[in-house]
């Protein structure tokens, strides 16, 4: 059985090949050497598998500062790189600082060269939507990463928070409006204000006063979030992150352990918002103002049951994140569905402190960052066709 992965980023992916064995009584393998390149040893199922990755990051966004996503797909190439993974990338000798060397775009120019490159598998760390071209290709390769599909629900917040409260899951209260028409307040203050599609806190402001609200209305940039805004009822207690992983086969502990059920890592604890947000990652390093908790996990029952009651419903194939603030009775509430959760991390030069969320939480459980990304890209499955 062959498989390659094409690994997204932003809007472009990155290729890596790694090959998989026949495994025994769930012990983990050392990875053999063969002709002077070691190659990460896999398990799906028991069965063989040889695969050949990609990362591609995101090519046109108006509202991505990131670069598409190189930052995190290069990362991602990287760590499997490190691991022995055979990958394949724009040069046959990429530079670990330079990020365009290790990801390919998300276009279909760029997939294809991916695939001329010798991928067969594709890590779809992208933003991806209806029609993406993924789905109409002429090859039929694996992929690591959500279905197109989940788009439809997750993409636009508005329509997300709907999908979670009519499924009665506990989501913020929210009013999706005009800007032109947006005079009034819908709700009592405090209130949230964000675009329907945004990354992180980008665009998102906290209002106490009408003025401040009207303010956000009239300054709203029309030509990159659209002429709607999504107006949630201000969630002032604590907040937390659930990292929300698919069912699969996983290492934990030194063994393989099959998870027959969508799981979570340890809950992370946000801290020190400004304003009411918590500050971009690109801002202030995720370990400044986040901490994994573990020892209190019980006291997180029911929205870590709920968050992974909303990544079965939406039947996930990756992993996704989920944000959760509590509300003045003391509920966990979630505001965010992330569906391409931010996984940059420690590996290529000056990255030390690009650790993400998704690794954060790993680290509870004996990941680094290498073994985070080499267990996402254990759960790669094929669309039926």
């Amino acid at each position: 059985m062959a498989a390659a992965i094409l690994m997204g980023i932003g809007m472009s992916f990155s290729l890596l090949v790694f090959y998989a064995y026949c495994w025994e009584n769930g012990q983990i393998p050392s990875s053999p050497e063969k002709g002077g390149v070691i190659h990460r040893e896999a398990y799906y199922g028991g069965s063989a598998l040889s695969i050949r990755v990609t990362t591609h990051y995101r090519e046109h966004s108006k509202t991505d500062e990131s670069g598409g996503y190189r930052d995190s797909g290069s990362d991602i190439a990287y760590a499997l790189y490190q691991r022995g993974w055979n990958i394949a990338t724009p040069k046959d000798a990429p530079d670990p600082s330079h990020e365009s060397d290790w990801v390919f775009a998300d276009t279909r120019d760029g997939m294809a060269l991916a695939h001329e490159r010798g991928a067969n598998t594709f890590w779809t760390n992208t933003v991806l939507y209806e029609d993406h071209p993924i789905d109409d290709l002429a090859f039929d390769p694996y992929r690591i990463g959500q279905a197109t599909t989940l788009a439809l629900i997750v993409e636009n917040k508005a329509v997300m928070e709907d999908w979670l409260t009519q499924r009665g899951f506990s989501a913020v209260e929210h009013d999706l409006l005009s800007v032109s028409d947006a005079a009034i307040p819908p709700g009592p203050f405090p209130l949230v204000v964000k675009p329907v599609r945004g990354r992180g806190s980008q665009g998102v402001a906290w209002v106490k006063t009408v003025q401040e609200f009207r303010r956000v209305m009239h300054e709203w940039p029309k030509e990159l979030y659209g002429g709607h805004a999504l107006v949630e009822t201000a969630l002032p207690g604590q907040e937390i992150t659930v990292a929300v992983m698919p069912q699969g086969r996983y290492s934990l502990g030194g063994r393989w352990v099959v998870k027959d059920r969508v799981w979570a890592l340890p809950l992370v604890e946000r801290f020190s918002q400004v304003d009411g947000i918590m500050p971009y990652s690109r801002v202030v390093p995720v370990l400044e103002n986040s901490r994994v908790i573990v020892e209190a996990a019980l006291n997180y029952r029911d929205i870590i049951g709920e968050c992974v009651g909303a990544g079965e419903s939406l039947g996930i194939r990756a992993p996704i994140r989920i944000d959760a603030r509590m509300d003045e009775s003391g509920r966990f509430r979630m505001f965010d569905v992330n569906m391409k959760p931010n996984f940059t991390g420690p590996g290529r030069p000056g990255r030390e402190n690009a650790v993400s969320l998704m690794g954060l939480a790993a680290q509870a459980v004996g990941w680094d960052y290498r073994d985070l990304v080499e267990n996402v890209a254990g759960q790669a499955w094929k669309p039926s066709r």
